[in-house]
């Protein structure tokens, strides 16, 4: 196998991991970036910035639709009968290179819906419920007008459109309660986009359910908690990471799972699309609220804690590609045997950036959140904290009040839930 990535980040090693696991051997890497000392996968690597070849994610994935002669003479020198089966990431548009097939693409036409400016097309189509919300330009003059009608009495969220490239987790998205707030955050996303989504901020625990679109139906996973908490400084969400161990209302969790199947179908119906997808969105007082698609493979799933020999991306691979029976994969087997394992293994995957905070050995402090104490364990790294566990763990689970209380206990005292802090805005006079 050749491996073909932007940089190794964790989505790829975990990819090649699972080659590993399944006792493939990848004999060479292609990157984008430079490679990184002590993480290359296999002996020979090709790097496109130590060849001169400077690019963004996106034009090297346009980059590998007709590459250079010199990095094809490379692979030939090494497999010159073309043996050889290439893997790239989520983004790989490439069908081929140099004669070698590309194992799991993806279309280009399923990026539509990752625009947080087009995105509520979709959910009115599917019939899915969303924030109250409106889309105007960058540089309308009337902006502050329309804060003023969306806000629901907890601020906007101002989303930049996908004109400079798709953009995932909480990156792209501000929260404004104020004038000031307002006008920091439209100079800031003046430059970066050309359409603006203006939606009413929705307090509540931040979510996402991944799915799978199979030849013979979609197969929905529960929801999972997206920690993500706010920096009380600058108005700003900050992502955590995501965690299984959040176990909503049975009728609520449900409900979000039948919107998520409809989604899947309409996707589908209309883009012809396959392989994994995830919807994001908030619970709270006024029920399950979308405000997010994911038409590609993201994390948060959990499966690998309770299997981590299953190639859940590998898997994902060759639904894309049309594997002859996709390894005999149907969706009444895959969606409650997935589901059951996680539930039975929760896990967590949660890192809190704590600026100044030194490497340490897993230690245990004991916070308050919400009124209850709780012996929470840690490991700092990378002037952050990953959490590791808590004891007790909340009546439902969400670890977002938990990860804020863990950060202030560490010195950083900025970061704070939506759970346990979602002030008034003051939007009334916006305009004025």
């Amino acid at each position: 196998m050749v491996l073909v990535a932007d940089h190794l980040n964790g989505g790829m090693k975990a990819l090649a991991e699972e080659l590993r696991n399944v006792g493939a051997t990848v004999a060479a890497i292609v990157l984008n970036t430079r490679p990184t000392a002590g993480v290359a996968a296999a002996e020979h690597v090709w790097s496109c910035a130590e060849h001169g070849l400077e690019m963004t994610h996106s034009q090297f994935e346009s980059w590998l639709c007709t590459p250079s002669a010199e990095l094809l003479g490379w692979l030939d020198g090494m497999d010159p009968r073309r043996e050889w089966t290439a893997l790239g990431t989520t983004y790989a548009e490439a069908r081929e290179l140099g004669g070698r097939p590309f194992y799991g693409h993806w279309c280009a036409e399923w990026a539509v819906w990752e625009d947080k400016t087009r995105i509520d097309e979709l959910w009115r189509e599917a019939e899915v419920p969303s924030p109250p919300y409106a889309v105007t330009g960058a540089g309308d003059p009337g902006l502050p007008e329309v804060v003023a009608r969306v806000d629901q009495g907890h601020g906007v969220v101002l989303a930049v459109d996908s004109s400079r490239g798709a953009l995932g987790s909480s990156h792209g998205l501000c929260w404004v309660r104020n004038r000031q707030e307002f006008d920091a955050a439209v100079e800031g996303l003046r430059d970066r986009t050309d359409r603006v989504r203006v939606a009413a901020f929705m307090p509540g625990v931040p979510c996402s359910v991944l799915a799978m679109v199979l030849p013979d139906g979609v197969a929905v996973f529960d929801p999972f908690e997206i920690l993500t908490l706010r920096d009380r400084m600058n108005g700003r969400f900050v992502y955590c990471g995501t965690s299984t161990w959040w176990r909503p209302d049975p009728r609520a969790r449900e409900e979000i799972r039948r919107h998520v199947r409809a989604v899947g179908q309409k996707l589908a119906q209309d883009l012809a699309y396959t392989g994994m997808f995830s919807v994001d969105g908030v619970l709270g007082a006024r029920g399950f609220l979308a405000t997010e698609l994911n038409p590609r493979h993201v994390s948060g799933l959990g499966l690998r804690a309770g299997w981590p020999e299953f190639p859940t991306r590998l898997l994902n691979r060759a639904v894309q590609t049309g594997v002859p029976g996709d390894l005999g994969c149907a969706r009444a087997d895959l969606e409650p045997t997935v589901r059951r394992t996680v539930r039975l293994v929760a896990s967590c995957s949660v890192w809190v950036p704590v600026p100044g905070l030194g490497d340490e050995p897993e230690t245990t402090v004991r916070v308050v959140s919400r009124g209850t104490e709780h012996a929470v364990r840690y490991r700092a790294e990378r002037e952050g904290a990953w959490l590791l566990g808590a004891d007790p763990l909340p009546g439902d689970g969400a670890l977002g009040p938990l990860a804020a209380a863990l950060a202030a206990r560490l010195g950083s005292a900025s970061l704070v839930s939506f759970a346990t802090d979602a002030p008034r805005s003051s939007f009334v006079a916006v305009s004025g």
